[in-house]
C-alpha cells in the first residue's frame, strides 16, 4: 500500500522505521507528470532496495522570475497510480513552505562548471537543483538515488570538459618524461604537507589514488618526503613504447615500479629494511577494473554495481599499514595541489571490504565534485553483477 507524506517530518518517521529494521531505502527524486522514464526509474530502485520513497515536488527555487514555474504540469493523481504500480512505497508530496523557510537564506552551490551554457541564462537553476536533492538526501537518507538522464546541455558540459581534461593529462604525463625536479615540486604542490608529513614519516604506508586528474603526478610524492620510496604498483602494458614511457616516468631516486602480480611478494621480502634505507609507500591506482571472480565483492557505484581491486586492503590487513586516499585538485591547466584523506589506521578492526568500501565512497564524492577530472573512458562496468544479469535476463523475457 501508498504511503503518503506532505511534510519532511512524515516522512522521516516512516523512513526511521524502515531503518530500525534495517532495511535499504532507495531515492526517485521527481518533479512530478510522471512517464514511463520515471517508471524504469522507479522500478529499477524497486528491484535493487528494500524500499523506496519517489518524491514529487516542483521545486520553484530552480525556477527563474518569468519562467513557467506555475504552467509546469501537475496530476499528482496520475503520479500516484503510476508509483503504486510500480511498486514504491511511499511518496513524498510537501508543499514549497515544508521545505524552505520564507527567509531561506542557505544554498548549495557548484562553483565553475555550473556557470557556462544553461547556467549563463539560468543562473540561479543549478543552485536550486543541488539545494533539493541535499534536502531530500537528507530526509530520505537514503542507501541509493536513481536520476533520470540529464539535458543535453549538461551532458554537453560534462563532455566537454572530461574531453578537454584528457587531452591535457596527455600532454601533462608526456611532459614529465623532461620534467626536473624544481619544475615537478612547481606542478605539484602538497596541501597539509607538515600535519602528513608528521602522520607518515618513519612508517610504511599505502596510498590509494585514482584515475583522476593528471594521477602519474602522485609519483612525485617522492621529491618531498626523501626518507621514503614511492612502489608504482602497475599492470605492464602490451605496448613496448608506452611501456618505456611510464617506466621512464615512475623509476627515479624515491620512486620505482613494481608489477601488480609481485607486489606483496616484493613488499614482504622488503618491509624490514626498505630499498635503500628508505620506507615504503604501496602506491595503487585503485579504480580499475579487476578480473571477475566467483567471489568478486560488488561496490554500488555511481549507481551501478561494481568491482573493486581490493589488494591494498588484505596489504592494509596482513601488515598493519595504514591506508592513505590521494586526491588531485586541478588549480589550473598543467598544475594541481595534491591532499591525502587517511581512511584506515592500520589498527583499527573493521568488517571485510569496510576500507575498499571506505575509497570508494570517497573516489564517488570526489567525481561528484569534479567530474570532468575523471577518466570516465576506462571501460570501468564492462563487467555485469548478478542483479544486472537477472535484470537484464528478466527485460529479455518479457519482449
Amino acid at each position: 500500500m501508498l504511503t503518503v507524506a506532505t511534510t519532511p517530518e512524515q516522512a522521516k518517521q516512516v523512513i526511521s522505521e524502515w531503518k530500525a529494521q534495517g532495511l535499504t531505502v532507495g531515492l526517485v527524486p521527481t518533479m512530478g507528470y510522471l512517464h514511463e522514464g520515471h517508471e524504469s526509474l522507479i522500478k529499477r530502485a524497486v528491484a535493487e532496495n528494500d524500499r523506496v520513497m519517489v518524491s514529487v515536488f516542483v521545486n520553484p527555487i530552480q525556477f527563474a522570475p518569468g519562467e513557467d514555474l506555475e504552467t509546469y504540469p501537475r496530476d499528482f493523481e496520475a503520479d500516484k497510480r503510476l508509483i503504486e504500480g510500480a511498486g514504491a512505497t511511499l511518496v513524498f508530496h510537501p508543499e514549497p513552505a515544508d521545505l524552505y523557510f520564507p527567509d531561506a537564506c542557505t544554498y548549495v552551490n557548484v562553483e565553475g562548471i555550473t556557470a557556462e551554457l544553461c547556467g549563463k541564462t539560468r543562473p540561479t537553476h543549478f543552485r536550486g537543483v543541488c539545494t533539493v536533492v541535499n534536502k531530500l538526501m537528507n530526509i530520505s537518507q537514503a542507501d541509493r538515488a536513481y536520476f533520470g538522464q540529464k539535458d543535453a546541455q549538461q551532458l554537453a558540459v560534462i563532455r566537454r570538459n572530461f574531453y578537454r581534461t584528457l587531452a591535457e593529462i596527455f600532454v601533462d604525463t608526456v611532459n614529465m618524461a623532461h620534467m626536473g625536479e624544481e619544475k615537478a615540486r612547481t606542478v605539484l604542490t602538497v596541501k597539509g604537507f607538515d600535519e602528513h608529513y608528521k602522520a607518515v614519516h618513519g612508517r610504511d604506508w599505502i596510498a590509494m589514488t585514482a584515475h583522476f586528474g593528471c594521477w602519474e603526478y602522485c609519483s612525485y610524492w617522492g621529491l618531498y618526503e626523501r626518507s621514503q620510496m614511492l612502489v608504482a604498483v602497475y599492470h605492464p602494458l602490451r605496448s613496448k613504447v608506452m611501456e618505456r614511457l611510464y617506466q621512464r616516468l615512475r623509476n627515479y631516486e624515491n620512486s620505482m615500479t613494481v608489477a601488480m602480480k609481485d607486489s606483496l611478494r616484493f613488499y614482504l621480502r622488503n618491509r624490514e629494511c626498505g630499498v635503500d634505507g628508505k620506507n615504503l609507500v604501496m602506491g595503487l591506482i585503485a579504480d580499475q577494473n579487476p578480473p571477475r571472480r566467483p567471489d568478486s565483492h560488488w561496490f554500488r557505484f555511481l549507481n551501478r554495481d561494481t568491482i573493486f581491486f581490493d589488494g591494498g586492503e588484505k596489504l592494509a590487513l596482513r601488515c598493519g599499514l595504514p591506508v592513505y586516499c590521494c586526491w588531485l585538485r586541478r588549480v589550473k591547466p598543467g598544475y594541481y595541489e595534491m591532499d591525502f584523506d587517511r581512511i584506515y589506521d592500520g589498527e583499527e578492526e573493521v568488517a571485510p571490504h569496510e576500507i575498499t568500501e571506505r575509497y570508494v565512497r570517497r573516489l564517488e564524492q570526489k567525481i561528484r565534485e569534479y567530474p570532468d577530472l575523471w577518466m570516465w573512458s576506462h571501460k570501468r562496468w564492462k563487467h555485469k553483477s548478478p542483479a544486472d544479469l537477472a535484470r537484464m535476463e528478466c527485460e529479455r523475457k518479457q519482449k
